[in-house]
């Protein structure tokens, strides 16, 4: 097909590209503190950057392989989150934060999950690593339960002793 046949396609390719990236929530990658770094894993995991959302557990995934972590979001359509404070806790070698978090997963079809639990953000400490290898926060655990509240009525989990 000549490409001046093609060239009435253009503007509606482009629409519906960026018709697609406005469905998307704009990305985001702040680690600041535990809440930011959960609000940023949750921003991946609804972007469908899968690879992302995995790297944010750095050495200590929550399964085993990849492939199993993006199957366990392939349904994931979009997320709703509160978020208790950030309760750091230091300790030998690094910092580690407690967040309580509600989650509301959305389903591709419909219907949703609310889940209640706590994360552990974990921040090496600058004077027990490498100064040319810079560690950022991640995160180091997290321990989310389903719940029968609806999302706006679940209680946020006390983190403060999760270890």
């Amino acid at each position: 097909m000549p490409h001046h046949r093609l060239l009435p396609l253009v503007p509606l390719l482009l629409a519906a590209t960026a018709a697609a990236a406005q469905d998307q929530p704009a990305y985001l990658d702040d680690r600041s503190d535990g809440p930011a770094l959960i609000r940023s894993y949750y921003n991946a995991i609804d972007r469908g950057e899968y690879p992302r959302a995995y790297a944010y557990f750095g050495d200590s995934p929550p399964v085993a392989t990849y492939e199993a972590f993006a199957k366990g979001y392939a349904d994931t359509v979009k997320t709703d989150l509160r978020l208790g404070p950030d309760l750091p806790d230091a300790a030998a070698g690094s910092v580690t934060h407690h967040v309580g978090v509600v989650l509301r997963a959305t389903r591709k079809g419909g219907g949703s999950a609310v889940y209640a639990g706590c994360y552990r953000v974990v921040q090496p400490n600058w004077w027990n690593t490498d100064p040319l290898v810079f560690e950022p926060l991640r995160i180091g655990h997290a321990r989310l339960a389903p719940v029968r509240e609806a999302f706006e009525r679940a209680v946020l989990p006390d983190c403060a002793d999760d270890n």
